[in-house]
């Protein structure tokens, strides 16, 4: 069947969002436990700041300490972008152009480079390995097969059920990695704002908050 690959990562997608569904009922199922501190500040205005300027790497201890790594990871996040977007034109049937095809090429080659030099830091690194799981390198060598078949298809070097087949095993590792923090990552930060803004803590000396440690 000529369109079995597509078929089967149409399955995966559903897969995907099946269990990403399951776990977001399962958070919003559990007790919402109150900030009992008196608020001194607005809720909304951390989660504006926590999703904007609390992103940049000078006020997030962990990224200003380490530059290098925080740069690794932009470029590691661009390239699953490029890789999310040549999929959706792939499965739409849409061309891009040759000068977007080269583009999301080059993205998708740095991001798979990116993710595999992820690895090869956590393993490089004594502490990083001790606490590392082996979650922590599959999610980031199946997203960098991800990318790399996707550049190469983009380039018309292998055929789209490459692709695909590299696209589905990774929407059906998804629910049960740590790869499924692409969603949880903006109830997170919703979080961490609100309770900044609640107690207050963007009105530090200087008119700007603190550094967070993670």
């Amino acid at each position: 069947m000529a369109n079995l690959p597509l078929i089967i990562l149409l399955v995966s997608l559903a897969v995907a969002l099946t269990g990403v569904a399951v776990w977001i009922y399962q958070l919003f199922s559990r007790p919402y436990a109150c900030d009992p501190s008196p608020s001194r500040g607005s809720d909304r205005l951390g989660m504006l700041y926590a999703f904007t300027i609390g992103m940049l790497p000078w006020k997030k201890e962990s990224a200003s300490l380490h530059k290098i790594v925080y740069i690794r990871g932009i470029f590691f996040h661009i390239g699953i972008f490029a890789g999310m977007l040549a999929l959706m034109l792939s499965i739409f049937s849409i061309s891009g152009g040759t000068v977007l095809s080269l583009v999301l090429s080059i993205l998708m080659w740095i991001g798979a480079l990116a993710g595999i030099a992820a690895i090869i830091l956590r393993a490089a690194e004594a502490n990083l390995r001790g606490i590392s799981r082996a979650d922590d390198y599959i999610s980031p060598a199946l997203i960098a097969l991800f990318l790399c078949m996707g550049a190469l298809h983009i380039m018309n070097i292998i055929d789209t059920a490459y692709f695909y087949a590299a696209a589905s095993v990774l929407c059906l590792y998804l629910p049960w990695s740590k790869v499924r923090h692409c969603v949880f990552f903006f109830f997170m930060r919703g979080h961490i704002g609100a309770m900044m803004g609640h107690r207050g803590l963007l009105n530090a000396p200087h008119g700007h908050a603190g550094k967070e440690t993670a």
